[in-house]
């Protein structure tokens, strides 16, 4: 199996996506049974990427590994949504939840104050309002609040059925 570069196939890729206003969420390339596998998880900066989208996504990268040789002749490119049970950890991540109910799991209890009473909270769930550069703004107890990112462990989209 010959030596890639992987990074340099990542740039190609994302510049490929980028053309179509998709982010490349997650990106590997590894070798299964003799042949690469290139496998990208891509969405929105908003969310709400579709099959199909995923699939013309797919053909584009798959048209550019074939004519550019770089994987070789044996290679499997797989594209797909993040879903919404993967976790958010990232800005970018928050940002494609915004204005959807998120569970929060905090690196460190914190303390919220309403009407003189204070919580001490490790998770909650509350509505995602804004993303700042380093902030999350949620709304929960009524009211709004700034948490640094830093300080969530991990947030999860909270599936309503």
């Amino acid at each position: 199996m010959n030596i890639i570069d992987k990074e340099k196939i990542k740039k190609d890729i994302e510049r490929i996506i980028n053309k179509r206003g998709v982010q490349l969420v997650e990106f590997k390339i590894f070798s299964s049974q003799g042949k690469f596998i290139c496998r990208c998880l891509v969405d929105y900066p908003e969310g709400g990427i579709t099959i199909d989208d995923c699939a013309r996504i797919n053909q584009e990268i798959f048209s550019f590994l074939e004519n550019s040789k770089c994987l070789g002749d044996d290679f499997v490119v797989e594209v797909n949504s993040p879903g919404l049970d993967r976790n958010l950890k990232t800005r970018e991540d928050f940002l494609r939840a915004k204005k959807r109910m998120i569970c929060f799991w905090f690196n460190e209890p914190l303390i919220f104050e309403k009407e003189g009473r204070k919580k001490s909270l490790d998770y909650l769930e509350a509505e995602l309002e804004d993303v700042k550069e380093d902030k999350l703004i949620i709304n929960f107890l009524g009211k709004l609040w700034e948490i640094d990112l830093n300080k969530i462990k991990v947030g999860k989209e909270k599936i309503r059925i």
